[in-house]
């Protein structure tokens, strides 16, 4: 790949960036989700919105409750 082929995937990396930031900044985040989510060695649940993918908060002692014995 040549100089040139990176620097034009870089900016579009950039633009679709953009793109999603303004998204999420737009979204209403009305449809939550909770992932877990790998960090490293260990994993953690987090709340996030289904519709843009952004991390809203950590679930709840319930939540958390819930979501690890399978229940909606």
């Amino acid at each position: 790949m040549t100089d040139s082929e990176i620097n034009r995937l870089k900016q579009k990396q950039s633009e679709i960036i953009k793109e999603i930031n303004e998204y999420q900044k737009n979204c209403k985040h009305e449809n939550e989700v909770i992932k877990m989510v790998q960090e490293g060695s260990t994993s953690t649940l987090k709340v996030h919105c289904s519709d843009c993918d952004i991390l809203l908060r950590y679930p709840t002692q319930e939540e958390t409750k819930r979501y690890l014995s399978n229940e909606k």
